[in-house]
């Protein structure tokens, strides 16, 4: 991240009276105003409304494998893995708007449940490299070092910050967190513009539960243009298991590092 005047700004700062006392290792910040970050968040999470993706999954001690996506804002998602010299199948992936995802593992012959509307919005989101959002705007910081972090409050003890590095206009992290301790983290990097609106190169997504984490690279991008829902629906052979997860993480159960539900509201 470009560290821009920090000298000049933590001067500033400490020469107004406004800079916080800050514990060793962090950077001084002061309250700013949340609307501009507000719109630039809105600005982003705006599009594209739908795209068809290839690239590269990898997950920490997990391995890697190419996957193949579509995904239409309010509509649904589907994604699909192969891995090794003969693209075998490893995983495919179904939401729908509404009704939740399915996880179909070819090696158990299971499908694996997550219903409800967190399980789609959230994977929704991440496949179109937006940012999933938790609920209003609460305050505001800019940091000395040019960051500046809005933050975002959820139902009980959950809040979110969204992170725009020095000058930027597109985010570069976003993090929940629940009683103060931090549940989840996902990174945008190396943007790249899609059908007019930013798109990033890479998305990585961290839990601090299990310490759990994946990274979507993606090699293409091409705006979907078309609208036949049937391509979200998930397909499986006779005599295929099915298993819900109850909200859990799929990689405790299955082995491939997806967590699907957004922390909660």
């Amino acid at each position: 991240m470009t560290v821009r005047g920090l000298s000049l700004a933590v001067g500033l700062l400490a020469a107004l009276g406004c800079a916080p006392r800050a514990r060793l290792g962090e950077v001084p910040w002061v309250p700013a105003d949340p609307a501009p970050l507000v719109a630039l968040l809105e600005a982003y999470n705006r599009g594209p409304e739908g795209v068809r993706v290839a690239g590269r999954l990898r997950g920490a001690g997990w391995g890697s494998a190419d996957f193949g996506g579509r995904v239409r804002a309010g509509a649904g998602a589907r994604l699909d893995a192969v891995a090794g010299p003969f693209s075998t199948p490893l995983f495919a992936l179904a939401c729908r708007h509404g009704e939740g995802c399915l996880l179909y593992l070819p090696s158990r012959r299971t499908v694996y449940g997550l219903g409800g509307e967190e399980s789609d919005r959230w994977f929704d989101a991440l496949l179109r490299g937006r940012v999933p959002e938790l609920g209003p705007a609460a305050e505001a910081r800019r940091f000395a070092d040019g960051r500046q972090v809005l933050r975002l409050a959820g139902v009980g003890a959950w809040e979110q910050e969204v992170e725009f590095g020095a000058g930027g206009t597109v985010p570069t992290r976003a993090t929940w967190r629940q009683d103060g301790r931090l549940a989840a983290e996902v990174s945008y990097a190396g943007h790249f513009p899609v059908g007019g609106h930013p798109f990033p190169a890479a998305v990585g997504v961290r839990f601090a539960e299990g310490d759990a984490s994946y990274r979507l690279e993606f090699h293409t991008v091409a705006l979907e243009r078309d609208r036949d829902d049937s391509l979200f629906a998930l397909a499986v052979p006779l005599g295929t298991a099915f298993e819900p997860l109850r909200g859990l993480t799929t990689w405790h159960e299955t082995g491939i590092p997806l967590l699907l539900p957004k922390p909660g509201r």
